[in-house]
């Protein structure tokens, strides 16, 4: 019972046992004094550091106290003053000869004393052992928690100075358009004033030239008729002069061309050029593309050949890689805030229009409906030709694209597509290889992306169509029905969650790496899911919704896939599944729509991605599930 540091025995006064909370071990009260450095304590016997703000406020071992008060150790029976023979294992007691004959205990079962304290020292033993493993899980908590808090302050630096450069930048762009402008005014001011004054200058040597010819006719009136001849054609030319129509002068605001306005909107857009400068980049096309020969029908079965390339990253505007000047000055890990920085949010964009299209309510659906962001309401407008539920719907050059699907409870292959221009519906001259369901589709560069789904049994399939033919692309690692995907912020290309066959619902995640040409894992998710949706923003891919196998899911969570971990955020009022997720244009917001939860879903929820949390906007006007959402901005 002595303290390991010193080596005396603990007692209730100068060596009084005391727990050190951060590792379990215990020290004296003197000791502990010594070691007692700016609200810090190093433990003598595992290093770990325990702070404190006193010393009075570590708990003290009692345990250790009460051990260390002698016992009597009573050798007899405490009813009939006999020895202790044997122990009772039944009653877990000490049992004397009378005890055995007269108290029941004959037909209990009986060991010795030396085996019943073996046995408890072995049980104390494992108990020993048990709190040591917990003992090493705190201790592990403990460093997590030290680690956490030194990431938190080193993101909180590098924030803090990004931050701080960032103002320093728009403060030097701010002062050099206001110098610009003050000059501007300024010079326009002098031309004005400059050509007022030539303009007093003129009228002034008007009036003396009136003065002056008024002078000649009164000298007229006195000369004969000889002089008057003689002095006509001099006369004539001032009279012609001081006869002639003056111009009046322009009464227009030479300050018209300064607009509040429009000097405030070049300067937000002059700010984020600075932070947002478009860097062509050199990219060698690995899949050729052929010229586009007569259109393939619809109905003709093509299959998806095998290709040996990789897909070359586009240029397009998913490439938010494409950081400021400012970020080049750091390393990438400094600059981790900067490409997630979103200078949207200090200008008005376009509002965001939100297409739901078919579906599933009572019955299947070929009614599409419109969202304006702005005006926070759905219009119904033009039907598409076919119903479906389970397919995929995508941003297609100037069109939205529906692809495959069911109709009629059967797995199609055939595409259609909305001109949005004319608000009209058409058939693709195209399809699908074979009928499928439950599939992802993007949309990249002009060539079409198709990812896992079921034609009959769960596939693994990635397959690409480069507006000539389907090419077969590296499979994925899992078979995936009702999964989602998208092109990450770092454009890649990911494929999270959806259902493995066999009652499966996976929680896993993979991603296309294209410099690669192969799928790797990703960490899992929080959650297994199926039916889920799946957004990308600067910041990271958000997992949203869908089905674990027994109930409907309101958790959202997002992929940080610079860190390479998932982290939960605030979770929908609503759990639901088979929804659909679009961000708005200024990727301030996140819009669930529609879904599923034992009935079709009409309500949808917006997320704030600044203030992480969800309010309701403006219900559909039919409530849907299977179907798909695409923003479209104009």
């Amino acid at each position: 019972m002595d303290c390991p540091e010193c080596k005396l025995e603990f007692d209730e006064t100068s060596h009084l046992p005391r727990i050190l909370t951060a590792c379990g071990h215990t020290i004296c009260d003197s000791c502990l004094k010594s070691r007692y450095k700016k609200k810090n304590i190093i433990c003598p016997q595992c290093s770990i550091t325990t702070i404190a703000q006193s010393l009075n406020i570590l708990p003290s071992n009692l345990a250790l106290l009460q051990l260390k008060q002698k016992k009597v150790v009573q050798d007899v029976c405490t009813k009939h003053g006999k020895p202790i023979e044997a122990f009772c294992c039944n009653d877990k007691a000490l049992v004397c000869v009378i005890c055995l004959l007269e108290d029941g205990h004959k037909s209990h079962e009986l060991t010795t004393i030396p085996k019943a304290a073996k046995k408890y020292r072995d049980i104390l033993s494992n108990y020993k052992q048990l709190s040591s493993s917990n003992l090493d899980y705190i201790n592990r908590e403990n460093k997590d928690l030290q680690e956490k808090q030194a990431s938190l302050l080193m993101s909180y630096n590098k924030l803090l100075k990004d931050f701080l450069i960032i103002f320093e930048v728009i403060k030097k762009i701010v002062s050099e358009k206001e110098l610009q402008i003050k000059e501007k005014l300024k010079k326009t001011l002098d031309d004005e004033i400059d050509a007022i004054n030539a303009k007093s200058s003129q009228l002034a040597n008007f009036s003396v030239s009136i003065e002056t010819f008024k002078t000649e006719v009164l000298s007229s009136e006195k000369e004969n008729d000889l002089d008057i001849i003689l002095n006509f054609s001099k006369r004539e030319e001032l009279a012609r002069s001081v006869t002639t129509k003056m111009q009046p002068s322009l009464k227009t605001d030479p300050f018209g061309q300064f607009s509040i306005e429009s000097e405030v909107t070049a300067l937000i857009k002059q700010i984020q050029n600075k932070f947002f400068q478009k860097v062509e980049t050199k990219s060698t096309p690995t899949i050729k593309k052929k010229v586009l020969p007569a259109a393939t029908p619809a109905n003709k079965k093509i299959t998806a050949k095998p290709s040996g390339k990789t897909i070359s990253k586009p240029g397009s505007a998913l490439d938010w890689n494409n950081i400021s000047v400012i970020s080049r000055a750091h390393s990438d890990e400094d600059t981790l805030s900067m490409k997630s920085f979103d200078f949207n949010s200090l200008y008005k964009l376009h509002g965001t229009k939100i297409y739901a299209i078919s579906g599933f309510s009572d019955k299947a659906l070929s009614t599409v409906e419109v969202y304006d962001s702005n005006a926070d309401n759905w219009a119904i407008v033009n039907d598409c030709l076919n119903p479906r539920t389970q397919f995929a719907a995508i941003n297609y050059i100037n069109d939205i694209m529906t692809i495959g699907g069911k109709q009629g409870g059967k797995r199609i292959s055939t595409i259609e597509k909305l001109n949005i221009a004319t608000n009209t519906w058409s058939m693709c001259p195209f399809a699908l290889p074979t009928p499928k369901s439950g599939f992802a589709a993007l949309s990249l560069s002009n060539d079409i992306y198709i990812i896992g789904g079921n034609d009959g049994s769960v596939l693994n399939t990635f397959e690409m169509y480069n507006l000539d033919e389907w090419i077969s692309l590296p499979n994925l690692s899992s078979k995936r029905d009702e999964l989602a995907a998208v092109v990450g912020p770092d454009l890649n290309i990911y494929a999270i969650g959806g259902y493995g066959g066999d009652s499966l619902v996976l929680e896993s995640g993979e991603m296309y790496n294209i410099e690669i040409d192969a799928w790797e894992k990703i960490p899992n998710m929080s959650y297994p899911r199926r039916a889920l949706s799946v957004i990308t923003l600067p910041d990271g891919i958000y997992a949203i919704g869908g089905y674990n196998g027994s109930s409907y899911l309101r958790e959202m969570e997002k992929y940080e896939y610079r860190m390479k971990k998932w982290v939960n955020l605030t979770p929908m009022k609503t759990g639901r599944c088979t929804l659909s997720c679009v961000a708005s244009a200024d990727c301030q917001y996140i819009y669930a729509i529609g879904g599923f939860n034992g009935v079709a879903l009409g309500n949808v929820e917006r997320y704030s991605v600044v203030e992480n949390k969800w309010e309701d906007v403006a219900p559909l006007k039919c409530p849907r599930f299977m179907h798909c959402s695409v923003a479209y901005n104009d």
